[in-house]
């Protein structure tokens, strides 16, 4: 009789001994009867909004030892590891947020106890969608209020009288234009600075004016740093009639709203922006490698979309990559 409780206390003990650790812990070696599957919650503060809002996405209730994220099959690593997700869109459509957990599991090493029991890695995965629609114009086309009021114009002309002397100079001006590089680069471009060179020496500079690279690494060139492109400015392709774009008063432009794509090949180009004008972290180490591990943000010179500067992520050893370069 003593035998049978001894043997009962000490399968007790073990019990005690390799309970399964808590909900977000991995399962240790030693863990014979842990068993814990991956859990994925996802809710979103909002579903549909407008172009530009911002939209955070919340895992937190999540069982997992990995999580990453992704928008329409697309990666987002500045979410990854996070159990807080926060996007924003300009184009108008659908965006599928999905969010991907796993939960490693035991390969049993109490064996002696166990016979080699072990548990497998389970993943598991929750999505939303977001609509991102314009908003509805609710004024009236008419211009008049409601109490009947008229809406006056008042048009000012100015004249103005230029006396020209015998002497005279003629200046012509150019529109400002934006053109793609003929030649193709790895992501080792000698930085911002050597990027700039690249478009003052390629064969599609289209005049003698000085061009810049539309590219961004968070501190020698962002929006807000030494930035391209000018505010309330028409830009157009090379041959000086094509519209591309306009830009708002933060030297930026709606995307979607491009007349035309910046370029009318196929290339990928170098850019490193987000698709909300910030700096991806994927730029080849403020562009200065050529590491193959290492990648760059890359957009699509014939797309009127954000994708037309991120479009997906390239390894930094390929040299195939084109620039977009802007006139000062």
């Amino acid at each position: 009789m003593k035998i049978y409780f001894y043997t009962a206390a000490i399968f007790l003990f073990s019990l005690m001994m390799f309970a399964c650790s808590g909900a977000n812990e991995p399962c240790s070696d030693l863990e014979v009867f842990c068993s814990r599957n991956a859990k994925a919650e996802l809710s979103a503060s909002n579903k549909d909004v407008n172009p530009g809002d911002p939209v955070e996405f919340d895992a937190s209730g999540s069982i997992y030892d990995k999580i990453s994220w992704t928008v329409n099959g697309i990666e987002i690593p500045e979410c990854k590891g996070q159990d807080v997700c926060s996007q924003s869109w300009y184009d108008t459509g659908q965006y599928e947020v999905s969010v991907n957990v796993q939960v490693a599991g035991s390969s049993g090493a109490a064996n002696f106890i166990t016979q080699g029991a072990s548990t497998p890695d389970t993943d598991d995965k929750s999505s939303v969608t977001v609509s991102v629609t314009e908003p509805v114009d609710t004024s009236d086309s008419s211009g008049s209020s409601d109490s009947g009021a008229s809406s006056v114009t008042t048009t000012t002309t100015t004249t103005t009288t230029t006396t020209t002397s015998t002497t005279s100079t003629s200046t012509t001006t150019t529109l400002p234009k934006i053109f793609v590089t003929s030649s193709t680069y790895n992501g080792s471009l000698g930085g911002i600075s050597g990027a700039d060179s690249k478009c003052s020496s390629d064969s599609n500079k289209p005049d003698s004016n000085t061009y810049k690279a539309m590219l961004v690494d968070g501190s020698s060139r962002s929006t807000s740093v030494d930035w391209v492109l000018k505010a309330n400015t028409t830009y157009y392709r090379s041959d000086g009639t094509t519209p591309i774009l306009t830009t708002n008063s933060s030297g930026t432009f709606t995307f979607g709203s491009l007349t035309n794509s910046i370029g009318t090949g196929s290339n990928r180009v170098w850019t490193g922006l987000t698709s909300t004008w910030g700096t991806d972290s994927n730029h080849c180490s403020s562009w200065t490698s050529s590491r193959s591990w290492r990648n760059g943000m890359r957009g699509r010179e014939n797309r009127t979309s954000s994708s037309a500067v991120r479009d997906s992520t390239g390894g930094c050893d390929s040299s195939t990559r084109s620039l977009y370069c802007v006139q000062q």
